[in-house]
């Protein structure tokens, strides 16, 4: 029998755009693909963007960060009164007994707390620790200690070594 086109109902329209979530033609198929209208987004992509050198590393840190897994130090002091945190640099000389400190990894969330931390380091490593884990819910959340810590912790420090006091 021979095929019959199908006509499509008067006042329907005929979506001739490929569906948005499959690849573009590739090979032979690319050439005889007829080519789709400009989209709005097409054309402001299109659009050139000034950017200063600030704007241009904080453009191109994302893409960084993806060439290979990154982790931060973040380091937990003060007192029972009053404790703050800040990001130091990611090796072994930057632990010490007497902080706590988080390794916010890839895939774990790492609470090493010395053992000579205080009460307030500990619970506010804890809380922020908790708040960075659930930001990042398939992350898992580890609590140690120099004594405890095991090897996929030290090795983000290049192996264990010897931890001021």
């Amino acid at each position: 029998p021979p095929a019959v086109a199908s006509t499509p109902p008067p006042g329907a329209r005929r979506n001739s755009s490929p569906p948005m979530d499959l690849p573009p033609p590739t090979g032979a198929s690319a050439a005889a693909a007829p080519k789709a209208a400009a989209s709005t987004s097409d054309t402001l992509a299109a659009a050139p963007i000034a950017r200063t050198r600030s704007d241009t590393a904080a453009f191109a840190a994302p893409v960084a960060a993806k060439a290979a897994p990154q982790a931060r130090l973040i380091h937990v002091f003060g007192s029972i009164r009053e404790t703050k945190q800040e990001e130091v640099p990611l090796a072994l000389s930057s632990l010490d007994e007497n902080d706590a400190f988080i390794l916010d990894a890839p895939d774990t969330i790492w609470v090493f707390q010395g053992s000579a931390c205080s009460p307030g380091e500990r619970a506010a490593s804890a809380r922020l620790a908790g708040e960075l884990e659930a930001a990042r819910p398939t992350a898992e959340l580890v609590v140690t200690n120099s004594a405890e810590a095991p090897d996929a912790f030290w090795r983000w420090f290049g192996g264990k070594g010897p931890i001021r006091k």
